[in-house]
């Protein structure tokens, strides 16, 4: 600040964009209903307080909890790092003032174990600044990312110190311990902190950097990581709890840590694929027939910025992309050039293993597929299972295709799928959804694949054959 910080020139210290209208409204409507919630709940716990003899405190109660939400305000709306910084540690340290509100032990722990986290990530935040003002001299968040569209590998160092931040403030493991703690607060406070401030502010960090992630840098490989593996423990820790503050806080993590994790792999899938899911849930749309037409419809976009992109002009296809420099490529581990993409997706059975057979949503998912009217008999929100379910096939998806373009094929072109999503539906169908079925499975299909095609080579038929005689195979199997 003193010796660059007058050297760097801000145009603008406020952006207000669609996601911070968004998160505008959350703060102003959730937290109005809560703040009106707490006038009668902190007249009856100021009752209880009287006959203790403790003194009434409810003014600085309220003047905290509107002070939260105004710093809450100015961060959504901040491009300005260094006032992003501002607000955001006003929001740790009320946080601090309302979990310790009652001055109890147990209180005062918990208010100190969540000021200390929270100042861990204003650590990173402040060090993210700090490099990126010296190293791009500018302390602007638009910027960073039109810099990082550019200079992404390099963008990506102050982009992981802003991610730190984000999930300590989500409460993503290992920082997790914090929110928990938050329970000994007025049930006011508890509202407030899971809702429109706090742990949504490390969200709405990890979506702003979003352009900046994904998994061709470090930042992106961190934040998708830290975000899968809360999402699914604190999934299966909410199952087992009995407390239902307890069970709130555990879901609450275990959503974030979802989100967390789809904006650190930065893909579009999970929204792509989360329209047709909306159509299913709320009018009981052919939810086949709705993702065939959008991805009739973004292949018809990847057609077209195929030819904008065409390089060279007027051969329809944008070739091999950074083959110079192969930036963007994923790099070979113990010499195979393949080995990440393998362990990739291993990593991601291993996950829908887990999510599928021991978690709520697992569960869920199960009883809808077999009768709706039996999950709605059981309390269950079909339309909620419906979204989230194909919501994060359309992020494996998403995923899917840039395994193929940064892992595989270094190219983009309207066939890169190359027809792999009907085997896909197939081998689903065959493994009845069990993981390791399907693994096999995809080991025969791939067998059946080559073998066909070595027939076709040795006895010089057509190209086709060999796509005709799996085909058959596969019928008569079914």
């Amino acid at each position: 600040e003193f010796s660059r910080g007058h050297g760097i020139e801000v145009e603008s210290n406020l952006y207000v964009d669609r996601l911070s209208i968004i998160m505008i409204l959350i703060i102003g409507i959730i937290g109005t209903l809560i703040a009106v919630y707490a006038l009668g709940y902190m007249k009856d716990f100021q009752h209880h307080e009287d006959e203790k003899g403790n003194k009434d405190r409810r003014p600085w109660f309220f003047f905290v909890m509107f002070l939260f939400l105004g710093a809450m305000v100015g961060l959504v709306t901040s491009n300005n790092m260094i006032w992003m910084y501002f607000f955001w540690e006003i929001t740790s340290l009320s946080s601090f003032w309302l979990i310790g509100y009652t001055k109890t032990e147990e209180a005062t722990n918990n208010a100190f174990r969540a000021l200390i986290m929270n100042l861990l990530g204003g650590l990173g935040f402040a060090v993210g600044i700090v490099i990126l003002g010296i190293v791009f001299q500018t302390v602007e968040m638009s910027t960073m990312l039109l810099i990082g569209s550019v200079y992404g590998d390099l963008v990506a160092i102050p982009a992981a110190f802003f991610a730190f931040a984000g999930i300590t403030k989500a409460a993503q493991m290992p920082f997790n311990s914090w929110l928990l703690g938050a329970m000994v607060a007025p049930t006011p406070t508890s509202a407030l902190l899971h809702s429109s401030t706090m742990v949504k502010a490390g969200v709405f960090m990890i979506i702003k950097l979003a352009p900046v992630l994904g998994m061709s840098n470090f930042a992106g490989i961190m934040t998708m990581m830290v975000g899968g593996i809360t999402f699914l423990f604190a999934s299966c820790a909410a199952i087992s709890q009995v407390n239902a503050k307890r069970v709130l806080a555990y879901s609450t993590i275990a959503n974030l840590g979802l989100i967390v994790a789809c904006g650190g792999v930065g893909t579009a899938g999970a929204v792509w694929a989360a329209i047709p899911a909306i159509f299913k849930s709320r009018w009981n749309t052919n939810e086949t027939l709705s993702t065939l037409m959008m991805n009739y419809i973004a292949t018809q976009l990847v057609a077209y910025y195929v030819v904008l992109w065409e390089n060279p002009k007027g051969s329809g296809t944008v070739g091999v992309i950074n083959a110079d420099n192969h930036e963007g490529w994923f790099p070979s581990l113990l010499g195979q050039k393949y080995l990440l993409n393998i362990l990739i997706v291993a990593a991601v059975c291993i996950f829908l293993t887990i999510y599928l057979r021991t978690t709520k949503h697992g569960y869920e998912l199960s009883v809808v597929g077999e009768s709706e009217r039996t999950a709605r008999y059981l309390g269950i929100k079909v339309p909620s299972v419906i979204i989230r379910t194909v919501a994060l096939s359309g992020a494996i998806c998403g995923l899917t295709g840039f395994l193929l373009v940064a892992g595989t094929n270094h190219t983009i072109t309207t066939s890169l799928a190359a027809g792999r999503g009907f085997t896909a539906v197939m081998v689903s169908w065959m493994s009845k959804l069990s993981t390791l079925p399907m693994i096999l499975i995809s080991f025969f299909i791939v067998f059946l694949e080559r073998g066909a095609g070595a027939i076709a080579t040795v006895f010089e038929l057509n190209t086709s054959f060999s796509d005709i005689l799996t085909g058959l195979i596969l019928f008569f199997i079914i």
